[in-house]
């Protein structure tokens, strides 16, 4: 088990639930990056920095509605101190 801890994590976490007891896993950022759930939601986004670079960031943390999400690029500025990123 110790060369596939994913196999292990999803064993004990499959095992705890039978036993009604509530688990979850810690994830590193690089697994928390690959998360099935937050992809499918959507989470990430991909935004530019003053740079140009193109970086993946979190989006909003809650969809309230079907409407599109705010353009969150580095290049806006922020109304509430005029601040350019």
């Amino acid at each position: 088990l110790e060369e596939r801890p994913d196999r292990f994590q999803r064993l004990l976490v499959a095992r705890a639930e039978q036993c009604r007891v509530p688990v979850g896993v810690v994830m590193d950022f690089d697994e928390v990056l690959q998360d099935p759930h937050l992809r499918a939601r959507g989470f990430w986004e991909s935004v530019r920095n003053g740079a140009g670079e193109s970086l993946v960031s979190p989006g909003l943390p809650y969809i309230l509605t079907d409407e599109v999400r705010p353009d969150l690029s580095a290049q806006q500025s922020v109304e509430a101190g005029a601040v350019q990123w």
